[in-house]
């Protein structure tokens, strides 16, 4: 039985778009404040149409008019500072805590609010001469702390109840939250598997490439041996960069035969326009472990501002010893004779030094250096060769 399974990363082309709408709510600068400015003159203006006269004979009371407007005016200021609580504990707490918090600020905010609102009516007009809800109300909010019953205290129902006008813009600004970090989750999500797509595609195309040099090293071996044992070559070093340097720390002894095996295909391919001499000791120790790619990411440095970098001959010297368990490993390029007018730019150096640092760390000594005159350029690496895999900081590896 045969299954399929197929993986979506990308939303539904059935699936509701909000981008307009959450560009609407997120203005900015002069349009965002007449944007609000409206809102809260509608919102006002809806609770005092309670005034509008039935015949045109009837007008309002100018006091009460003036007490109701200043009521309905202190709900601006409890909102914004219900939603500065929101933004402050927004992430901070879980969404029931946040919730909790945000209803609790509100509440108080109200009340105090309330409170203001009727001192000044109070000490304007007088509670006494308004009368009606706004004067019990008044009252019951101004009475002294000390001489308040229990029954006084249920005030804080009021300011739960007056929290209801509020469910509209709260209700909006929730909405504006909710799409905004929708959208934000939406994206990280994409950026990750796009991330993980490029991370598949790396893996998968130097293996790829690999198979491809195996499929022509067998077609070209009956035509031209040369050519056949320079595509084994270079499948070798492949094999070698994809399947042995994954722990951060290889053999020596693997490492400088696919060095050799580097500076081999170099030669090939420039001709006797490269010359690469050695020089090491005659009977070099090859036990312990180095880091991976270190010496090669240091002879490809060398060809590249060598024969890379001009047209004439180019040479490379390596000095190879081990003393008291210590590499010493210096590779010397000759520079161009004439100044090239585009330097070549590459990240090799300051990675290798980067990647010394964090796998060595405190724990064992090394020393990378950069010597050059006016005619040659040199790298100077002097590591520490680990007896065992169990004394590499594997941790550090980036």
């Amino acid at each position: 039985m045969n299954e399929t399974k197929s993986f979506s990363a990308w939303p539904s082309a059935n699936r509701p778009d909000y981008s307009q709408l959450l560009t609407l709510l997120n203005l900015e600068g002069r349009r965002r404040i007449r944007l609000h400015a409206l809102f809260w003159a509608l919102f006002v203006l809806y609770h005092l149409a309670y005034f509008i006269p039935a015949s045109a004979g009837e007008l309002p009371e100018k006091k009460l008019f003036c007490s109701y407007l200043i009521y309905y005016l202190r709900f601006i200021p409890v909102f914004y500072a219900g939603i500065w609580l929101f933004k402050r504990f927004h992430g901070r707490l879980s969404v029931q805590w946040l919730l909790i918090a945000t209803l609790a600020g509100l509440t108080l905010a109200m009340h105090a609010s309330s409170l203001l609102v009727y001192g000044l009516l109070d000490k304007v007009y007088g509670l006494t001469s308004l009368g009606g809800a706004i004067g019990s109300l008044g009252t019951a909010y101004l009475k002294a702390p000390a001489a308040r019953g229990w029954r006084d205290w249920l005030v804080f129902i009021y300011d739960l109840q007056e929290l209801q006008l509020l469910l509209f813009p709260v209700g909006l600004k929730m909405l504006q939250y909710g799409l905004a970090e929708g959208q934000t989750k939406a994206a990280m999500q994409r950026q990750k598997i796009e991330t993980e797509l490029r991370l598949l595609k790396a893996q998968l195309e130097p293996h790829f490439i690999y198979n491809v040099l195996l499929s022509a090293y067998a077609s070209v071996l009956p035509v031209s041996g040369k050519a056949a044992g320079y595509l084994n070559r270079l499948a070798g070093l492949l094999r070698y960069t994809l399947y042995e340097t994954s722990t951060g720390f290889v053999p020596i002894k693997k490492e400088l035969a696919s060095l050799r095996s580097y500076l081999k295909l170099e030669s090939v391919r420039y001709g006797k326009r490269l010359k690469i001499t050695w020089q090491q000791s005659e009977y070099l120790s090859t036990a312990g472990y180095i880091p991976t790619l270190v010496l090669i990411s240091l002879a490809e440095n060398a060809v590249k501002h060598s024969a890379d970098a001009h047209a004439g001959i180019s040479q490379i010297h390596i000095e190879l010893t081990v003393i008291d368990s210590m590499l010493h490993f210096t590779i010397t390029n000759n520079k161009p004779s004439r100044p090239v007018k585009k330097p070549l730019q590459g990240l090799g150096l300051p990675t290798i030094e980067r990647r010394l640092a964090m796998l060595f760390q405190d724990r064992y000594p090394y020393q990378f250096e950069i010597r050059q005159d006016a005619v040659s350029y040199a790298a100077v690496l002097c590591i520490p060769i680990l007896a065992s895999l169990d004394l590499t900081v594997s941790s550090a590896e980036p």
